[in-house]
């Protein structure tokens, strides 16, 4: 997501682009969890990301620790 400055346009094409796949593969939609993250700075991982205003949801580490 830092590549593309945390666009939520390019957020949302990457959901639509994946979705069709993941339910083809057997994924029921109602299971998957989307978080934007970005590996080497690490946001959205460990703590909420300030780059990204418009996610609201969990860090990837706080929807591990649910499982």
């Amino acid at each position: 997501m830092d590549e593309c400055k945390w666009a939520k346009s390019r957020w949302d094409e990457i959901q639509r682009g994946l979705l069709p796949f993941l339910i083809a593969t057997g994924y029921k939609e109602c299971d998957i969890i989307w978080v934007p993250i970005a590996g080497l700075t690490g946001d959205n991982i460990m703590e909420k990301s300030d780059k990204c205003n418009w996610y609201t949801g969990p860090t990837m580490m706080e929807i591990l620790d649910q499982i």
